[in-house]
């Protein structure tokens, strides 16, 4: 219900709000990867293009829903032999794996992630801030089934076994090497461990060029045991070079992320590179976004290809500011390249107000 209610006063917002002659670029989407797993480490966030000024607050809520529906190739011949929607049970999932004895792996992975993100960026001095983010995770079952089964048929692809079990379910099962890890259905909202930044910036020589670049840590405090929390802290730094003319602004940075042992997963600690590009385009009072992001997997050396494979994400936005204190950020992400280990669509937005 508050979901509802917060869409519905973002999208009053946007319809009435008076366009302002003149507003900043937004810059890049800051949204976080929204793959059920992976959305509690530590993501790193693209930058905005320009830094608050000294004493400067801004406080932001950002809401991202992604719906997931991924297998391993048994378990998705198993699921497209059934001719009933019934729920994926584990004695299902061992039954998929002996009647192929090919010895690949078995995980599946169903349902919506929500999450819910409260960012609070403060301006220590000139070129110099701080952020502070707050995240919460929710997984469910969701309600993008229906939608996402009508827009594959309506496209002529293939469900790939969604219609062997049931809409709007959840499930998350996963057969590593060593272990293996079911994480029971539920709806419950939890805390996810936060996230320290410091940020800086620097103009470059040619007008509209300058370079940001920030460090991040997050801080383990969430319960692990529930996949809240990776357990671990977990760092990252990233450079952004960005360039701008009077109503086109282009992107692109490089980061690098060392996440530490997930004991849950098995996994040791971890070097993770990745970087995004993007184009931002004001038009008829509005600023229009696309972005791709690349970076490899979280997961990597988990043991499963299909997970530990490089992330490929492009976004679509548009940003629109209400008046002088506050903005609106709405866009989609779509998986470019590798379809296992990201959500099958996420929508995303965000309400900013600048003190």
């Amino acid at each position: 219900m508050w979901r509802s209610s917060l869409l519905g006063v973002a999208l009053i917002l946007w319809a009435n709000a008076a366009s302002a002659a003149e507003f900043e670029f937004s810059g890049p989407l800051r949204f976080a990867d929204q793959f059920p797993i992976t959305v509690v480490a530590l993501a790193v966030e693209p930058l905005p293009l320009e830094l608050l000024g000294a004493g400067a607050w801004q406080a932001e809520l950002a809401v991202s829903a992604g719906n997931t529906f991924t297998r391993s190739r048994p378990v998705q011949r198993a699921l497209e032999a059934r001719t009933d929607r019934l729920p994926v049970t584990r004695e299902f999932l061992q039954q998929a794996d002996l009647e192929t004895e090919t010895g690949e792996p078995v995980f599946y992975i169903d349902g919506e992630t929500l999450r819910t993100e409260l960012r609070l960026r403060r301006g220590l001095r000139r070129g110099l801030e701080l952020e502070v983010r707050i995240p919460f995770v929710q997984r469910h079952g969701g309600g993008m089934d229906t939608f996402l089964e009508e827009l594959h048929n309506t496209l002529g692809l293939d469900q790939d076994g969604r219609l062997g079990v049931p809409k709007h379910g959840q499930g998350l099962v996963l057969t590593l090497p060593d272990r293996e890890l079911e994480l029971t259905p539920e709806s419950s909202f939890t805390l996810a461990d936060p996230l320290v930044a410091v940020r800086g910036e620097r103009p470059l020589p040619r007008a509209g060029q300058r370079v940001t670049w920030d460090v991040a840590v997050k801080i383990p405090v969430a319960d692990e045991g529930r996949l809240s929390s990776s357990g671990s802290v977990d760092l990252a730094a990233q450079a952004q070079w960005s360039a701008c003319s009077a109503r086109r602004c282009a992107f692109a940075a490089l980061n690098l992320r060392h996440l530490g042992a997930w004991r849950e997963l098995g996994l040791s600690s971890r070097l993770v590179p990745g970087g995004y590009v993007g184009l931002e385009q004001r038009w008829l009072g509005l600023s229009w976004l696309a972005q791709l992001l690349v970076a490899s997997s979280a997961l990597d050396g988990i043991g499963i290809d299909d997970l530990d494979a490089d992330t490929w994400q492009l976004s679509l936005g548009l940003h629109k500011r209400l008046g002088q204190a506050y903005a609106i950020t709405a866009a989609v992400t779509e998986n470019a390249v590798h379809f296992d280990n990201g959500p099958d669509i996420a929508v995303h937005l965000a309400l900013r107000r600048v003190f």
